[in-house]
Parts: structure tokens; C-alpha cells; sequence
């Protein structure tokens, strides 16, 4: 009997799982999930989607990349959705084989030059066409498509076809209210956290190490706020040993963990109840805020001026 298609899906952090929810799915074929064990608590959140989320036929957790790469290859498939066709890493994907290869956006990354932020760009730039590469996300000849939450500023960024850009069915904050109960249920919101009411906050979301400049304004400006709270990068499975000096000086005021629940859960509960400072580095989670009580530090410098142009073409496409 000849093997069924499915549509595929691989996702490497919780964000993913989340704007894959902002797509069409089949009813007729089986719907793969892969998630890459690449963040604190992928095993528990597998089990909460297995409990929770209806969508999927089955869901598999791979070790690595490679790995992803090698059970989607157990499947026929009509459909992959990856985040990422750019260089080897989408060549290995290309090489199963799908009917239709889609990338969906899971931050700020198909809107930055990934080349450019290598050593020996040019170099990087020839060989990857010559080997039919992608060279931004989106980009590989053999993607049929892109989705994304601001296509006006990718295609000016890129000057790609209009006809490879693919809508997500709601904004990201449209998709936040539509999904709150399966979210409530795959991202239960910590009582150390909806316990913090009517006062002063600072949220620091990290990127994979903590900068020197956030631990700074965190002790410089810990008398201006009643809480101080650190969620650590996903993708870092221990404690810094800067959180422990930040400990050692604002003592009982910090709260700091370790969470795969979406960060704009947590702003979102926050911001309700209290009045919000957000220190980043180029977070996703706060590339579509548009509250204008919640004060943005972004301590990402090389991005700070594309993500203001980001915002601008985004406001401009909504309106």
C-alpha cells in the first residue's frame, strides 16, 4: 500500500508551535509535529499538546536539527513547514522531498540579512547561490512561500516576488485572544508571576546570555521598581551566574526562571495589573506591542533601527 501524505511541521521553540496555530490545516491529511528539544521543558510541553492542542496526528520530539530532519524523512509529505530555508540547514530540509515547502516567521529573524552577521559575507553570498541556497529566510529557490506578520517591510527589505508571501489568518494579537484557552492550558500562568499586582515592574527577557549593560540597569534603577523579573532565553537550560550578583544586591525584589510559556503571556498579564518596563535585546515578543504604557528599552543596538522601521511599516500596513 503507498504510503499517505501528511503535512509536516518543525518548530524549535514554543513561538513556532504558537503561529503555526495562525494557519489553515488540513482535515484530510495527518498532521506531523517535530519539536526540536532545544529549550527548557520541551518534554512537558509535548505532553501538554498531546493533552491540549487536537490538531496534531502525532507528535515527536527530535534531538537536534539533524535529527528533525531525519524523522520527517520516515513520511511522504505533501507539505513542510520549517523556520528556517536559509543555507545547509534549509538544504537538508529540501532534500525530503515535499510537494510544498513553507516557511513561517517565528521572530524578527526573515527580516534581518543572516549573511551579512557571518564572517566573509561575500564569500558566504557567491557560494550559497552557487549552490542554490537560500540566502535570507524565505528566499531558497525551492520555498514556495513565506508567512508573515509584516509583509510590506519584508518585501521592500528583500524586492522578492509579492506571489511568494503568504498571509497568516490573524494579526499576532488577534491570534492571542482567538487561542486563550489553549493557551491558559499549555502555558499556565505561575502564581509568582499573577501574584504580582498594582506596582513598578521590570521584565528583562534575555537573550542566550545576559548583557552586562541589562545587569547594570537593573542595580542602577532597582529603587524605581517594587518587582524585578528575569525570564531567562528558552533556550538556556541553567541559571546564569549573573543572576545570582543581581540576587545578591535586590534580594527579595527578583524573581528569575526558566519557562517555555510565550513571553507575551507574561507581558500581557503584567501590563493588566501594574505598570510595565520591558529591557530586550531584539525580542520577538515585543515586536508587536503597540501599548503605549508599556516603556520598550531595547539594549540590542544592532538592530534598534530596523525594528523602528519595522514598527512603521507595520502600523502603516494595519492602517
Amino acid at each position: 500500500m503507498e504510503q499517505a501524505l501528511v503535512d509536516v511541521y518543525v518548530c524549535s521553540k514554543p513561538l513556532q508551535w504558537f503561529n503555526i496555530h495562525n494557519l489553515n490545516h488540513s482535515k484530510e491529511r495527518r498532521n506531523i509535529l517535530i519539536v526540536i528539544d532545544s529549550f527548557s521543558g520541551s518534554s512537558d510541553f509535548c505532553k501538554r499538546l498531546s493533552e491540549y492542542d487536537n490538531i496534531w496526528s502525532e507528535i515527536l520530539i527530535a534531538e537536534s536539527r539533524s535529527d528533525s530532519v531525519k524523522l520527517a524523512s520516515k513520511f511522504k509529505i505533501h507539505s513542510l513547514h520549517v523556520d528556517c530555508d536559509y543555507g545547509i540547514v534549509g538544504y537538508k530540509y529540501s532534500l525530503l522531498k515535499p510537494h510544498f515547502f513553507y516557511v513561517i516567521e517565528e521572530g524578527f529573524g526573515p527580516y534581518v540579512d543572516k549573511i551579512a552577521e557571518k564572517s566573509v559575507p561575500f564569500i558566504k553570498m557567491v557560494l550559497f547561490k552557487l549552490l542554490g541556497w537560500g540566502t535570507y529566510l524565505g528566499g531558497a529557490p525551492f520555498t514556495n512561500g513565506i508567512y508573515l506578520y509584516n509583509p510590506a517591510y519584508y518585501i521592500n527589505k528583500w524586492n522578492c516576488p509579492k506571489e511568494r508571501i503568504l498571509n497568516f489568518n490573524y494579526s499576532f494579537f488577534e491570534l492571542l485572544r482567538k487561542e486563550s484557552l489553549i493557551l491558559e492550558n499549555v502555558f499556565p500562568i505561575p502564581e509568582y508571576i499573577s501574584n504580582v499586582k498594582q506596582g513598578k515592574v521590570l521584565l528583562y527577557l534575555t537573550a542566550y546570555d545576559i548583557k552586562d549593560l541589562a545587569v547594570n540597569y537593573i542595580i542602577d534603577n532597582t529603587d524605581f521598581f517594587d518587582t524585578v523579573i528575569i525570564k531567562l532565553h528558552p533556550h538556556l537550560k541553567e541559571e546564569p551566574v549573573e543572576i545570582k550578583k543581581i540576587r545578591e544586591i535586590i534580594g527579595d525584589k527578583l524573581i528569575a526562571f526558566n519557562s517555555n510559556i510565550l513571553a507575551e503571556l507574561i507581558i500581557s498579564n503584567l501590563s493588566d495589573t501594574n505598570e510595565l518596563t520591558i529591557i530586550n535585546e531584539g525580542s520577538a515578543s515585543c515586536l508587536y506591542i503597540t501599548d503605549p504604557t508599556i516603556k520598550l528599552i531595547d539594549l540590542k543596538s544592532k538592530y534598534n533601527e530596523e525594528i523602528e522601521m519595522f514598527k512603521v511599516a507595520l502600523s502603516n500596513n494595519n492602517h
